[in-house]
């Protein structure tokens, strides 16, 4: 009967000091969608404007953006940049077919340098007129402020491209508590 009780006791230390189901565990990739005006985007214009992506688990939760993805409804082969903040950028100005103006204050939360994606289609495109980017196998620490579980991200262009009204879906995945 000891044994029995000794065995509960350890089991019931070991269960109340494991984290909360789900912290710190993979979330899968979640995805937004963000609509491209039917007008070209000359270099250096937003495209969709800010993706707000709840990858967050709770408010001032943080987490580790492991991966990144792209897909471009319009079969798009124009390189784009990508910013990705912890905050809200607010100040900065990443409005759909508008030019892309950064603002310090916003450059503080971003949580990886900007970098550079050319969605390409895949291999067989019989039946998919998309195209796709992704950045895999990354470690991008980002901490949530008060009150957000979002991550934030916007598409640049590098080149002229038309977008004909067609949609972007941006994706992260990565673990969060």
């Amino acid at each position: 009967m000891r044994l029995i009780k000794a065995a509960l006791a350890a089991a019931f230390v070991l269960l109340a000091a494991a984290p909360a189901f789900g912290q710190g565990r993979e979330r899968g990739m979640i995805t937004v969608v963000g609509t491209g005006g039917s007008v070209s985007h000359t270099a250096g214009q937003s495209v969709g404007g800010v993706f707000a992506i709840p990858l967050g688990r709770q408010n001032t939760g943080s987490g580790i953006v492991t991966n990144f993805m792209l897909i471009d409804a319009g079969g798009s082969i124009t390189a784009l940049l990508v910013r990705i903040w912890q905050k809200n950028p607010s100040g900065s100005t990443c409005n759909d077919n508008a030019a892309f103006v950064s603002n310090a204050a916003d450059d503080a939360h971003l949580i990886v340098p900007p970098f550079t994606v050319t969605p390409a289609a895949p291999a067989n495109t019989t039946g998919d007129a998309k195209t796709y980017a992704s950045v895999a196998g990354v470690t991008w620490d980002y901490q949530n402020p008060l009150g957000d579980v979002l991550v934030y991200v916007c598409l640049i262009t590098q080149a002229t491209q038309t977008i004909a009204g067609t949609n972007q879906r941006v994706g992260l995945s990565g673990p969060a508590d």
